[in-house]
């Protein structure tokens, strides 16, 4: 198994204001409670919980975004009052309560969380990852022609004009 004791103190570090946050291996019920998530965020605390199991085919940078991910979410949590707190527990277990209709992937601030990790990936310069809502690694972009082969048409079509002008 993994020690994820490094990429939490390097992502801790990135995130100075919740640094305080406890990020800890799940235990039985949390694994329960988040069923097949790599890892999650207490909505009362904002303490993570990761599963080992499920991250250990994850590149180092990939398990430093998940923890970055769900950093985003702690701060979110410790931002929000604890009546709001209760009512957010609300609508992610009851679909239509107060408001909570939003698919997973659409929900603000699970689309914070998410540009959180695109921009740390774009910060670091990693390379390889997987876009966190597509899974893509990159578009494919049109591979120009070498500069040389571009500089020899160029000269044989301005050969070419010359010769016949």
């Amino acid at each position: 198994m993994p020690d994820y004791t490094k990429a939490i103190r390097k992502v801790k570090q990135e995130n100075p204001d919740v640094a305080d946050v406890s990020i800890e291996p799940s235990g039985f019920l949390s694994k329960f409670l988040s069923s097949g998530a790599n890892a999650s965020a207490s909505p009362w605390t904002g303490n993570i919980t990761y599963n080992p199991n499920m991250m250990s085919k994850m590149s180092p940078a990939e398990a430093e975004n998940i923890f970055t991910h769900e950093l985003t979410h702690s701060r979110q949590i410790k931002n929000t009052p604890y009546l709001q707190r209760f009512l957010n527990v609300g609508k992610s277990l009851l679909p239509g309560f107060a408001g909570g209709e939003e698919e997973y992937y659409q929900r603000p601030r699970e689309l914070e969380a998410f540009q959180a990790e695109k921009d740390r990936t774009a910060r670091m310069n990693l390379r390889n990852i997987p876009d966190p809502m597509t899974g893509r690694k990159d578009i494919e972009l049109y591979k120009m022609p070498d500069i040389s082969k571009r500089q020899a048409m160029f000269n044989r079509l301005r050969g070419v004009r010359n010769a016949g002008g």
